[in-house]
């Protein structure tokens, strides 16, 4: 049972690798590229295009990605830090532990 569990997580790792790996290639889109994608949600939300609605829509979509990426900018700035603490904090403990071994 045990090597049929892990053929099954070997094939799925096979099978998901090459879909990472173009994920990871894959270009930024560009700002013309993410206006056309704001642009067709707000037509699908119902608003008129060329409509002050339709501008104010584009507008919000693009305002909530901005804040979207600051968030995870924040996110991954208050995980490096609390990392960085960690990894002080881990080897002032070897240090303690070194001294330690010296005193002996």
């Amino acid at each position: 049972m045990a090597s049929k569990l892990t053929y099954t997580y070997k094939q799925r790792l096979l099978l998901g690798l090459p879909v990472l790996v173009l994920t990871a290639c894959q270009a930024p889109l560009t700002w013309d590229q993410q206006l056309s994608i704001y642009r067709a949600k707000c037509v699908d939300f119902g608003f008129d295009p060329g409509s002050v609605d339709f501008a104010e829509c584009v507008q919000g979509q693009d305002k909530q990605a901005l804040e979207i990426a600051e968030k995870e900018r924040d996110r991954q700035s208050q995980a490096a830090i609390a990392r960085d603490k960690q990894l002080a904090l881990q080897r002032n403990q070897n240090q303690l532990l070194r001294d330690k071994k010296k005193r002996r």
